[in-house]
């Protein structure tokens, strides 16, 4: 049997307790779908078998809110992946064409570039010229 004195409990108990707060606040945290009205739907092209699933998995709607700077709900839409990767998007009402690497879509965005790679039901979202400007983009989906 061990003894621990009432010190060595206590630290242990406060480790624990701060551990399952960050494990709950992550978890809390998972992506939930966006809704957003039918009409607002781009056309969206079904990818070919031949489209690697890495750049498959960006195909869609993705909404998200960027934690500095008032810029409101954002709207990435992935509207076709060729089986090389080139994926055409519209992001923030600016349109264009962008070649998915390694899983992550670069796109132009506020003087530097949004980088955007699935990560569980969402999109990883990053800025090129901030490394706190991070967060995570939910899938769109159509209102009821």
């Amino acid at each position: 049997m061990s003894y621990e004195n009432s010190s060595a409990k206590a630290s242990r108990l406060l480790q624990f307790g701060a551990t399952a707060i960050v494990v709950l606040s992550l978890g809390a945290c998972a992506t939930a779908p966006v809704p957003v009205p039918k009409a607002d739907f781009p056309e969206i092209t079904p990818v070919s078998s031949a489209v690697p699933k890495e750049c498959a998995a960006l195909l869609g709607g993705w909404a998200g809110t960027w934690p500095y700077g008032n810029f409101g709900q954002l709207r990435l839409w992935v509207t076709a992946i060729d089986p090389s990767c080139t994926a055409t998007y519209t992001y923030n009402g600016r349109s264009g064409t962008e070649t998915i690497t390694k899983g992550t879509l670069k796109v132009p965005c506020g003087g530097g570039t949004c980088y955007f790679s699935p990560s569980g039901d969402g999109l990883a979202a990053s800025y090129s010229e901030s490394a706190t400007q991070r967060t995570t983009f939910g899938r769109i989906i159509p209102a009821s």
